[in-house]
C-alpha cells in the first residue's frame, strides 16, 4: 500500500480513502502507520459489531446492533479533528443502504469544508466502491498481495527463527499454497 501517497492525500485535503484488499492484518498495520505519522487516532466500524476499538476489535457498544446509517451519527456528533474513521467491508454494507451512502457523502463533504487535512474516512473493501454519490469523493489505494520475493523472505526468516530445514520442493509447494491464499480474485464493482 502506498502509505506516503495516503498521507500526502490526507494532508492535501482528501477526505475519502478507498483501500482495496483482503489482507486485513496488513491493511490495519498500514492504517496504524498512517495514523501514527499524522498524529491521528483511529475509530473503526465493522458489520459485526458496529464501532469497535481499532486495536482490540472489541465492540464499543456490545449490546447494540450494527446499523451503519444510525452509527454514522457518531461521526456527525464527533469532532473529527485528528481522526481517521475506518469503515470495514464498505462495499458489502453500503450495497443495500442508500441512506448510509447519503450520510457518508455529507460527512465527507463536511470534513472537506471544515476539517480539510485534519481528518479522513477510510473505506476498506475487497471490491471497488462505485456508488455515484461517493466515487468522486474517494481516492483508491490497493493493498496488493505479497510478491513471491516477499513470501520467500518471510519463509527464510521463519525457517531461521525456528531452525527448520526444508527441501526446495517443500519450500516451493508452501510458497505456491501461500500465494494462492493471498492472491485476490478480480474485484466486483459495487
Amino acid at each position: 500500500m502506498d502509505i506516503k501517497g495516503i498521507i500526502e492525500a490526507i494532508r492535501s485535503g482528501v477526505t475519502g480513502i478507498q483501500i482495496l484488499g483482503q489482507d486485513v492484518n496488513r491493511i490495519d498495520e498500514e492504517i496504524e502507520t498512517v495514523a501514527t505519522t499524522l498524529g491521528f487516532r483511529v475509530k473503526e466500524w465493522n458489520l459485526g459489531y458496529g464501532w469497535v476499538d481499532f486495536k482490540t476489535k472489541r465492540a464499543l457498544k456490545p449490546d447494540q446492533d450494527a446499523l451503519l446509517y444510525q452509527d454514522l451519527k457518531a461521526i456527525a456528533d464527533d469532532d473529527p479533528t485528528g481522526r481517521i474513521y475506518v469503515i470495514q467491508n464498505a462495499c458489502s454494507v453500503l450495497k443495500d443502504d442508500i441512506r448510509a451512502i447519503a450520510r457518508l457523502q455529507q460527512e465527507l463533504l463536511r470534513i472537506r469544508r471544515h476539517f480539510k487535512g485534519q481528518a479522513a474516512i477510510f473505506f476498506v473493501s475487497k471490491e471497488s466502491i462505485e456508488f455515484s454519490e461517493l466515487v468522486d469523493l474517494l481516492i483508491p489505494f490497493s493493498c496488493s498481495p505479497l510478491s513471491l520475493e516477499q513470501v520467500d523472505g518471510i519463509f527464510d526468516s521463519l525457517l531461521q527463527e525456528y531452525s527448520v530445514t526444508v527441501t526446495t520442493a517443500v519450500r516451493n509447494s508452501l510458497k505456491s499454497i501461500f500465494n494462492e491464499m493471498v492472491t485476490p480474485s478480480f474485484p466486483v464493482l459495487c
